[in-house]
């Protein structure tokens, strides 16, 4: 009678742990993700105020682009009394296009930065939730997704 009572616990202590894994592993990517988001998150604050400065020296009032609008001015200028600065202008033409698509990109990427504490705490418990199961598993985290299923062939 023993043995199939051990065996009843056994059983069940193996569908407790099948359920929690299948509740809480993610797959690899998606792990990926929770780790980028909780990065992201984290670091809010400095991702916001650095696109922000960086936005600032692109598009400011004397920002890179603006300093290159004179240059490609004054180049312009130039190119009209020797064709050969032709290639120069067209270099600083296309250079003042990259920066302005790059000033628009990071001003948008400014502008989508959300300061949020309770995702980050979400974010945070989830990740610290997987790694107390991996803890409990000797495994890493990415590895619990294939435990779920190992576990469940037992």
């Amino acid at each position: 009678m023993g043995d199939g009572t051990e065996r009843d616990a056994r059983l069940a202590l193996l569908a407790h742990q099948c359920t929690e894994l299948e509740h809480w592993a993610l797959p690899g990517e998606r792990l990926a993700a929770l780790e980028a988001e909780q990065r992201r998150l984290g670091h809010a604050e400095r991702l916001l105020a650095g696109s922000t400065a960086l936005v600032d020296q692109l598009e400011g009032d004397d920002g890179l682009r603006s300093r290159l609008a004179r240059a490609g001015a004054e180049l312009a200028r130039l190119a009209e009394i020797d064709a050969d600065l032709g290639a120069s202008r067209e270099l600083l033409d296309a250079a003042l296009i990259q920066i302005g698509e790059a000033g628009s990109a990071l001003a948008h990427y400014a502008e989508a930065r959300d300061l949020d504490p309770d995702r980050l705490a979400e974010v945070d418990a989830h990740l610290q939730h997987l790694h107390d199961l991996a803890r409990k598993h000797r495994c890493a985290p990415a590895e619990l997704a294939r435990g779920s299923g190992a576990t469940a062939r037992r």
